[in-house]
């Protein structure tokens, strides 16, 4: 908001706002990459403080009952979107990264962190499954950006610790 001198709701990634907005504070900003990504939040238990900023709680897809509940981002609105991007961005000497969206991560969020971890070792069949299903859309979505000429997509999962595992490893 300052950035831009623009009232934008708190709730909205920066990737979120309008394409020539975003492309205009990624120029302020001194970036020479836009981040395209289009976070899937299948599951998440969320609050709005009163602020509007979005924050995570928990996740609420905790048994093989509630994968009846799964929906699917609208993959020809994102395409539409990266199109208009990538659009926006020609000619500017702006790269674009595209966030591929992973299994494991979806999963993690839409079971909860510690509920993830302990399924592993507890339910490692419901996880399994759970994240075959989610394997399949981020697949479709890889193979979307790869249609195009984008010039870095990250893909992967970030976990890490400075002070070793975060789980123990009998559950790896």
């Amino acid at each position: 908001n300052q950035i831009l001198k623009r009232d934008f709701s708190l709730g909205l990634h920066a990737y979120e706002l309008p394409v020539e907005d975003y492309i205009e504070l990624n120029r302020r900003m001194g970036n020479d990459m836009i981040y395209f990504a289009n976070i899937w939040r299948l599951g998440r238990k969320e609050k709005t403080d009163d602020n509007g900023r979005i924050h995570y709680i928990d996740g609420i897809m905790k048994t093989p009952q509630s994968l009846k509940d799964i929906w699917y981002p609208d993959l020809d609105a994102y395409r539409k979107h990266l199109e208009e991007q990538l659009n926006a961005v020609d000619g500017t000497g702006f790269g674009v990264v595209c966030h591929n969206e992973n299994a494991a991560s979806v999963v993690r969020t839409a079971t909860g962190y510690q509920d993830y971890w302990i399924g592993l070792y507890d339910k490692p069949k419901f996880i399994s499954d759970f994240q075959k299903i989610i394997h399949d859309y981020c697949m479709r979505e890889l193979e979307m950006f790869t249609s195009y000429n984008i010039d870095v997509i990250h893909f992967g999962i970030g976990i890490g610790s400075k002070a070793g595992p975060i789980c123990s490893r009998d559950c790896l």
